[in-house]
């Protein structure tokens, strides 16, 4: 049997964060919204096509669990946001889970840092440090 999840609440951006972190902030969100809804090109809109552990092997693995579920749910509480060098972080805890097609459960917590690239145009996930983001494993 699995332990019970941490019961996160969605957070809320600070006043203080300056437009490119609050946009980060959005991004980490959206893409909880889009693993939930089983949004697989809206979550990957998302995701750098230069993504540093393989673009192709974790729109993949996306595909595959989000395939093989009949629900989903995810949220998210957003821990930091910082800037460095063209780069955006975003520290968040997750939990997410998905019903497989069988009925069975399977349910997901994780502390995951978000690292986006950032460009003049747009905000993509580059890379990630901690768990792999929503549990995609693969990625």
């Amino acid at each position: 049997m699995q332990a019970p999840l941490p019961a996160l609440k969605p957070t809320v951006p600070p006043p203080d964060l300056d437009p490119v972190q609050r946009f980060a902030w959005q991004q980490v969100v959206q893409l909880g919204d889009a693993f939930a809804a089983g949004d697989v090109e809206g979550f990957l809109t998302r995701v750098s096509r230069g993504f540093y552990r393989g673009y192709s092997r974790f729109e993949a693995s996306l595909r595959k669990l989000l395939g093989d579920s009949s629900a989903r749910s995810a949220v998210v509480a957003i821990r930091q946001v910082s800037e460095d060098s063209g780069r955006v972080s975003v520290r968040a805890e997750w939990t997410r889970s998905v019903t497989r097609r069988d009925g069975s459960v399977e349910a997901r917590y994780g502390e995951t840092e978000f690292l986006f690239l950032k460009s003049d145009t747009s905000l993509r996930l580059l890379d990630y440090r901690g768990a792999a983001p929503f549990a995609i494993e693969g990625s």
